[in-house]
């Protein structure tokens, strides 16, 4: 049988596991006693030898004298196989039958001077000599990546050329098995925070009672309860751009887990804990973190996160335009620009009087009268912006009104 080794398994999904072809050779194993059968001072008698690897089956017949004369006696043989018929002679003959099942008609007939002195027939039922399994094996296949404790066998034992499986047992490795003769039973391995490596046999039996069995060792890694969830914050949107920290939470974690992530950018299969992660623009992502073992998907978990993205400070600007000859009545235009996507959530007016004003953010722009004091006065006009992304900016201007 061939072997097979913990990396090899895990390396795929889907293994196949073959035992080496039986090939037939000379061997001769008997199973059975003889059998007898007589007439006319004549006894036919004949055993077989089993039918299974590594023998083949043999008949040796014997045709013993019981009464008969001895002296100068010939014997022949007529020896039905299937549809064709053979004859030989001699007190002991061998055959191999070619065609399995059924009866097959033997004849033993005692010459002596061209006469036949005695005749004895039975009848035989042969395994033929292609009686063996065929392609004895199995394979295996981890149903999900999230559970490789749930695993699916498929027997490749083929029925023999001239026969039929008739048993199938598995031995699952883990003190339980599977008799019901299923080709392709699936089978969950114990609840164990442990990698196990288990010895899993298929043994085969067919109609001519010829046996066959393959074993592997197959790795079946180890199972996990833990709470799966992660931690994040980010910082300095509005200066070098947003940056998050992840951290995924280790509780009952095995040591030396990977823990992959996914942020839904395009940024897929990133490796850390803590990992921090930039995104670049402004939107709402389901970021998914999945903790792998061996190979095996542990937990998965994942969470609605807003990102306000790179590059989202606002940039402030406006300009101030007198409405009246005196200067007293001015119109203030925001021509505020915003990147990557932003737009105005809030801003407010300072008109350096002492009075502010926060308009909606629909209808930025305002017009304000000033009060004309005694002597000429100038004012440093301030518009405050924020940005959806929370990032703020201001921009300046002076006006200046003359007195009465």
């Amino acid at each position: 049988m061939q072997s097979c080794s913990k990396s090899d398994v895990n390396k795929e999904n889907n293994t196949n596991y073959t035992a080496p072809d039986t090939v037939l050779n000379g061997t001769i194993k008997f199973t059975d006693a003889p059998y007898t059968t007589s007439k006319d001072g004549l006894i036919l008698k004949y055993i077989s030898s089993s039918p299974c690897y590594p023998s083949n089956e043999i008949f040796f017949f014997t045709a013993v004298p019981n009464g008969i004369d001895t002296v100068g006696v010939t014997y022949s043989w007529y020896i039905q196989d299937g549809p064709d018929h053979h004859i030989l002679t001699g007190k002991k003959v061998q055959y191999l039958y070619n065609t399995a099942g059924g009866s097959n008609y033997v004849k033993v007939e005692a010459y002596k001077n061209g006469s036949i002195i005695a005749t004895v027939e039975t009848s035989v039922t042969a395994y033929g000599q292609r009686a063996n399994n065929r392609d004895v094996g199995f394979q295996m296949n981890y149903a999900t990546t999230t559970n490789k404790r749930y695993i699916a066998f498929n027997s490749t034992a083929q029925n023999p050329l001239d026969g039929y499986i008739n048993a199938l047992y598995w031995d699952f490795g883990d003190g339980t098995g599977d008799g019901s003769n299923n080709k392709y039973p699936n089978h969950t391995f114990p609840y164990i925070p442990a990698d196990i490596n288990y010895k899993v046999t298929l043994y085969v039996n067919n109609n001519a009672n010829c046996k066959d069995s393959v074993s592997h060792t197959i790795l079946v890694p180890a199972s996990y309860s833990l709470p799966c969830k992660y931690t994040y914050s980010s910082k300095n949107a509005c200066t070098t751009g947003e940056t998050f920290t992840f951290i995924a939470d280790t509780t009952g974690a095995p040591q030396g887990a990977d823990y992959v992530w996914d942020f839904k950018d395009y940024s897929v299969g990133l490796k850390g804990n803590p990992i921090n992660h930039q995104f670049a623009y402004p939107n709402r992502y389901d970021v998914t973190l999945k903790i792998m073992y061996h190979g095996v998907q542990v937990c998965s978990r994942y969470d609605s996160i807003f990102a306000v993205g790179q590059h989202v400070k606002p940039s402030a600007f406006f300009y101030g335009t007198p409405k009246t000859s005196d200067s007293s009545y001015w119109f203030f235009n925001d021509l505020s620009t915003f990147n990557n996507g932003g737009y105005l959530d809030d801003i407010v007016w300072d008109f350096g009087d002492g009075n502010t004003s926060h308009p909606s953010k629909y209808s930025p722009s305002q017009d304000y009268r000033y009060t004309i004091q005694s002597s000429r006065k100038t004012y440093t006009v301030k518009m405050l912006i924020t940005a959806i992304s929370g990032c703020k900016d201001s921009s300046y201007f002076k006006v200046t009104v003359p007195g009465y």
